[in-house]
């Protein structure tokens, strides 16, 4: 496995130095996405895919490998095994809490949890936007993919947008999700756009 480039949009830095100053919640949270983006890095080295990028921005990480040499079969191991380390790593983590009483290890487990459950919502930056496209493209063809994927992309960001906005006006949520949601709406849109001139 030969790692190339790691890139880091400006805007993601300072996302990250914010909630680190400003969220108890956010060293859980990266850790989980350590452990999250360790699971990609292993199934790709273990079908001997090449790392191409890191790449850290707004909405999370994205690792790109070379996946031209592997079957969808492969690709979708490669894909889950994020989601998969989320859940192992919620599960012995509870384990540790219960057994010694450690709030951290519960923090810890709840953040893996809350990051597979976003990461496996139906949208093509996100893994289970991946998994569906992939899916897909095995059983019937990348067109029906790409179209199932347009339509899964606006309508799951508007509505976690729409849904987001309005508990957070409502004071039940911070503007965490809505902002986050807001910047996932923002790059399906650009997706989208460029999908339709191509």
């Amino acid at each position: 496995m030969e790692l190339k480039r790691i890139k880091i949009e400006p805007g993601a830095l300072a996302l990250c130095v914010i909630l680190i100053l400003y969220s108890e919640a956010a060293v859980p949270f990266f850790a989980a996405a350590v452990a999250h983006e360790l699971g990609h890095m292993l199934a790709a080295a273990s079908f001997s895919a090449r790392i191409e990028q890191v790449k850290i921005g707004l909405v999370g990480a994205v690792i790109r490998y070379d996946n031209s040499r592997l079957s969808y079969g492969q690709e979708l191991v490669c894909i889950s095994a994020g989601p998969a380390f989320n859940l192992l790593s919620a599960a012995a983590s509870a384990a540790y809490g219960s057994i010694f009483g450690s709030e951290a290890a519960y923090a810890f487990a709840g953040a893996n949890i809350a990051l597979f459950l976003f990461n496996m919502l139906p949208v093509s930056i996100l893994d289970g936007g991946r998994i569906m496209n992939i899916s897909v493209r095995a059983l019937k063809s990348p067109t029906a993919a790409d179209n199932l994927s347009f339509y899964a992309d606006m309508a799951v960001s508007s509505v976690l947008f729409i849904f987001s906005a309005v508990m957070t006006v409502a004071g039940r949520l911070n503007a965490t999700l809505m902002c986050l949601s807001a910047v996932m709406l923002i790059l399906c849109c650009k997706k989208a756009e460029i999908g339709v001139k191509s």
